[in-house]
């Protein structure tokens, strides 16, 4: 999961950016079907990153998933 900064956003502290919007975003993975649940069994990790490359788009959250 990738937070990409929107203009005048601050970056989180490395122990905070899963903080706040991952839980909601990998629920929203397995009501699409992407996952059965969101045991270690289904999901064995999730990275967390920042990035202000693109704060005229921004603010978005991205997210690969990797099989």
């Amino acid at each position: 999961m990738t937070r990409q900064l929107g203009k005048n956003q601050k970056w989180y502290d490395p122990d905070s950016v899963l903080r706040g919007y991952a839980k909601q975003a990998i629920d929203s993975l397995i009501e699409i079907g992407v996952a059965p649940d969101d045991s270690i069994k289904h999901l064995k990790f999730v990275i967390g990153l920042q990035c202000d490359e693109s704060r005229e788009l921004g603010p978005y959250t991205s997210v690969e998933v990797f099989s």
